[in-house]
């Protein structure tokens, strides 16, 4: 019921950014990760105007009751509540806490990017972190820089430190200095996904996360998809395809990919799923069941955004096509060389909102979306100390 006069909103860093921040790490000679974490940060911010609220004298313990004699300042059984600091569930607390984390860095010379939200560099060291509310994912180079950063924070926080950097919101990272890679995972998130939705699991092994329409030759390959005329599902089965999108989509966009294309077909029909969505679900379920642990390697490389782009065309419903990106960081493609590929940071599974007319404006329409991605990407890197040269598109 609180309504907050000014913006709620705070910038934190994307998971691209943190990928991108990781391809850096392996290909920056002699990096190293590691990763800060901020005690109680939403409790450290001061409100700029007082907020209210009443709790049950019930919730409280007897021992509280009698020790800050709540019976007698209790009214109509409801115990009111003046709040002066942020405390979780204010929608302020967030951006409060930001700020405050923001003037506190500022005179050590700590600074975010100006394009790309939670990415933070200094004005003189070279390190650099990206910040998800107090999670700091931090590279360095030299061990007094780090020092540095953490003596800033320190100033004003309390602080955790991990100097394996293997945790970072949610994925664990594998690093191997010696050899220049690195892997993300998350290893036990499907399993657990699995028992809450109960899924049990297939007789034999699921290879396909979703299952495309019959292929179409002749004339007949340039018909739209017949219209889903399964039954549609109750309230209670529409939930359940969102909930399992909403769980799965954080998991494929970190580390399994290979799902992302399957997700986007059932998100589009989650506020009007049929027997027909809810089998897609069942299946991209299963494939997960028997490919439970992915990972992705980076390697360490020249830092050149790569991005394979393409497009299906009439595959999806409403005559609609689809467009595709792969990104990655690598090399400079050479003639008479093969392509050399690298763990994607970004993989792009977009619906195109016009009905092309053939094939071709399909591949145009997704070289166009792809490379339109692709300029956030070039300033995020230039901002990482990576400016790029022309962006190979293939």
């Amino acid at each position: 019921m609180i309504n907050y006069e000014g913006n709620a909103s705070v910038r934190t860093a994307d998971i691209d950014t943190a990928k991108l921040h990781w391809n850096s790490v392996v290909s920056t000679p002699d990096a190293k990760y590691m990763c800060l974490d901020i005690k109680n940060f939403y409790l450290t911010a001061a409100l700029e105007y007082f907020e209210y609220m009443k709790i049950p004298l019930s919730l409280f313990p007897e021992w509280t009751q009698e020790q800050y004699n709540l019976k007698k300042l209790a009214l109509d059984g409801m115990v009111h509540i003046e709040m002066r600091r942020a405390v979780w569930g204010l929608p302020q607390a967030g951006i409060l806490a930001n700020k405050r984390l923001r003037r506190k860095l500022a005179p050590f010379g700590y600074f975010e990017s100006v394009n790309t939200p939670g990415l933070w560099t200094h004005k003189t060291r070279p390190i650099s972190f990206t910040l998800v509310v107090d999670d700091f994912g931090v590279k360095y180079v030299k061990k007094d820089d780090v020092d540095h950063l953490i003596t800033s924070i320190k100033s004003t926080y309390k602080l955790t430190e991990d100097w394996t950097g293997n945790l970072y919101c949610g994925i664990t990272l594998d690093w191997d200095y010696v050899n220049r890679t690195v892997d993300i995972s998350m290893p036990g998130y499907i399993l657990k996904k699995l028992q809450e939705y109960e899924q049990l699991m297939p007789n034999r092994l699921q290879t396909c996360p979703y299952s495309p329409e019959p292929k179409k030759f002749g004339t007949e390959a340039q018909a739209p998809l017949p219209p889903d005329s399964s039954p549609k599902l109750n309230a209670k089965g529409i939930k359940r395809v969102q909930q399992i999108v909403g769980s799965i989509l954080y998991y494929a966009r970190a580390v399994d990919m290979t799902v992302l294309m399957a997700l986007s077909s059932i998100a589009v029909k989650q506020t009007k799923a049929t027997e027909k969505t809810m089998g897609r679900c069942t299946q991209l379920l299963d494939y997960l069941a028997g490919h439970s642990d992915a990972k992705v390697r980076f390697h360490a490389l020249d830092m050149i955004l790569n991005i394979h782009s393409n497009a299906s065309y009439l595959s999806e419903a409403k005559a609609r096509s689809r467009a595709c990106g792969h990104f990655f960081m690598g090399w400079m493609p050479r003639d008479n060389e093969p392509i050399r590929l690298n763990g994607a940071f970004h993989v792009s599974t977009t619906i195109l909102r016009f009905v092309v007319a053939s094939a071709a404006e399909a591949e145009l329409s997704a070289l166009y979306h792809n490379c339109q991605t692709g300029i956030i990407f070039r300033l995020t890197l230039s901002e990482m100390g990576h400016p790029q040269p022309q962006t190979p598109v293939h």
